[in-house]
């Protein structure tokens, strides 16, 4: 069986494997995916985002997985994991699940602008992060009131 991840950049092709294969998941690789741009792409801006539109909505994965997998990093490394609690600074995400939106539209908070999702329309969009008390990521339309 060809491997499907095979025209992939090497650390994308490890996280196709640790999520999709080993998971069972059919991963939608050749759904409008720029092939030439996927090396050196940005993605945590659009990484949920595209997981939430190609996964989650259809029904391949629930959202609690994806929301469990992707905040355990903490644990890969021997580090606490983080949690909402009195008396100790924030690290949390705040995500609107029903935000439709055109990944480039506006430009990138990253320094670069090479996407493969760029000019597709993704939905569910991180609008807040907040790490270790200060917010360390939003959306240049999300204001922050003290």
């Amino acid at each position: 069986m060809a491997d499907p991840a095979g025209e992939l950049a090497p650390g994308i092709r490890r996280v196709v494997r640790a999520t999709g294969q080993a998971g069972g998941v059919d991963l939608p690789l050749d759904r409008g995916v720029d092939h030439a741009q996927v090396g050196g792409t940005t993605g945590l801006e659009t990484s949920f985002a595209a997981v939430h539109t190609e996964l989650v909505l259809p029904g391949v994965l629930p959202l609690s997985l994806v929301v469990e997998r992707m905040t355990s990093g903490a644990a890969l490394l021997d580090l606490p994991t983080p949690r909402i609690e009195v008396g100790v600074p924030a690290n949390l995400t705040l995500v609107d699940l029903a935000a439709d939106w055109e990944v480039g539209e506006n430009g990138y908070e990253s320094r670069s602008a090479n996407c493969c999702f760029g000019g597709r329309t993704l939905t569910g969009r991180v609008g807040l992060t907040v790490a270790a008390g200060a917010v360390a990521f939003r959306t240049r339309s999300l204001e922050v009131v003290s």
